[in-house]
């Protein structure tokens, strides 16, 4: 989803996603809290990763300054910046010899040949000395991924109100909050290592004096 937003941002006004819960597509037989519904909301109002990722687009200052290959850079009239990293891989072969009927999830990860992680170094050049507040949301594998959360409860059909608060609370992006200043030359330097289709907000934003 952000790979394509990032094809078009600087086309369109605006961007709508089709459907917001899986509800829309869900069926008798849909006992599963993922059943292969489009939603960006899965049963009991757990948010799937491209909720996030959609929320994250829509958290972008109107000022774009950099759209490349795998991050966007954007920034307000207050000196803040917000910030989209990715690490888009691309299904392998497999994924487009077999029906969708026949993929189970256990095997998500063995239609993805390339297992690459993706170093990004962002520097910024400000007055030197200048103090900042750094937030980073962080989806991935491990963090706001409600897949990894129901393998964790053996992929079960029946949940418990308890199992539903777990899935809750493992498919939030894993948040990170740091102080840091430019340097003497007003450089800052921005590092991050995104594993293979992990997506990332951040945000930069100036601290009072």
């Amino acid at each position: 989803l952000i790979k394509n937003f990032a094809s078009i941002m600087d086309k369109v006004d605006g961007i709508a996603y089709w459907v917001g819960s899986d509800l829309f597509s869900e069926f008798i037989d849909s006992r599963d809290v993922l059943h292969g519904g489009a939603g960006l909301i899965a049963k009991g109002g757990i948010p799937k990763p491209v909720f996030h990722a959609f929320r994250f687009m829509n958290f972008l200052n109107d000022h774009i300054l950099l759209n490349e290959k795998c991050l966007i850079v954007s920034k307000d009239e207050d000196e803040r910046y917000g910030i989209i990293l990715h690490n888009y891989i691309s299904p392998n072969i497999k994924y487009f010899l077999i029906g969708e009927d026949e993929i189970e999830i256990s095997d998500l990860n063995k239609l993805f040949s390339n297992d690459k992680s993706r170093n990004i170094e962002l520097i910024f050049y400000f007055k030197p000395g200048k103090n900042f507040e750094i937030k980073s949301f962080k989806v991935n594998q491990e963090y706001g991924n409600i897949i990894s959360g129901w393998k964790d409860i053996g992929y079960r059909s029946s949940l418990s109100s308890k199992d539903l608060e777990y899935l809750m609370m493992v498919s939030v992006p894993k948040i990170t909050i740091k102080q840091v200043s430019s340097d003497l030359n007003g450089y800052l330097v921005l590092n991050e290592c995104l594993v293979p289709n992990e997506f990332t907000y951040i945000t930069i934003s100036p601290m009072e004096e």
